[in-house]
């Protein structure tokens, strides 16, 4: 499961980060108090989520897992006719560009840890959408 929520606490040197959605793993019992323990992947994961067959151009984002460059690769001789945006799932616009060659690499530094939608739109107007997840 993928978390959308989460926080920090830290008292008497302890420390204690949750996050909504989180799989549990296992449950601590004391004094009337639970504790429910998940746990967290520091990757970036990749997946198709639509596929518009008027979209001809094969695309490909790697490595996987990243946290910081995305690397997108395309079979589209003409480079200067293909876009991307980066959206947050939240549908805010996070970065913009052309992919200028068949390899690109666009920064994710900048971005919180969180699910992303890289969206290529060719000359055409076809779309095609791949689900990034920065963790």
């Amino acid at each position: 499961m993928i978390g959308f929520a989460g926080s920090e606490y830290t008292a008497n040197s302890q420390k204690l980060s949750w996050t909504i959605g989180e799989v549990i793993i296992n449950s601590h019992t004391a004094n009337e108090v639970t504790l429910n323990q998940g746990f967290h992947q520091s990757a970036m994961v990749i997946t198709s989520i639509e596929t518009n067959i008027d979209f001809t151009i094969e695309v490909s984002a790697f490595p996987n897992p990243r946290v910081n460059k995305l690397t997108v690769t395309h079979t589209d001789a003409e480079s200067e006719r293909l876009t991307y945006t980066v959206y947050s799932i939240k549908g805010n616009c996070k970065a913009t560009g052309v992919l200028s060659s068949t390899t690109t690499e666009i920064d994710f530094s900048s971005f919180s840890v969180g699910i992303y939608i890289l969206q290529i739109t060719d000359y055409k107007g076809n779309v095609n959408r791949l689900k990034i997840v920065k963790q």
